[in-house]
């Protein structure tokens, strides 16, 4: 279960049910009401495809990036983002 995400530096999503009534948030911005505003975490379907879209690249990262002038956080062990991220991938692969 995720109970946390860490972040550094994000956006946020919007969905439009009006336009895909599949689109659905699941991760909002900490005291955030659950609208379909201020959404970290949202996803949707599409006959047989799936698409899940985070925010912020941040939880994905392990710190081991090599580009010059560039430091990527150690965030994948950071909070229940390893989590996060191995949910959302069950979930793109057609895991029920």
């Amino acid at each position: 279960m995720v109970e946390l995400v860490h972040l550094n530096g994000f956006g946020t999503i919007r969905v439009e049910n009006s336009r895909n009534p599949a689109a659905r948030g699941h991760i909002w911005l900490k005291g955030a009401q659950q609208v379909n505003l201020n959404i970290i975490l949202a996803t949707s379907s599409l006959g047989r495809g799936r698409v899940a879209a985070l925010s912020d690249s941040s939880p994905a990262d392990d710190g081991t990036t090599n580009t010059q002038g560039h430091q990527l956080h150690d965030n994948w062990n950071q909070a229940s983002n390893s989590r996060l991220l191995l949910n959302a991938t069950e979930f793109l692969a057609g895991a029920e």
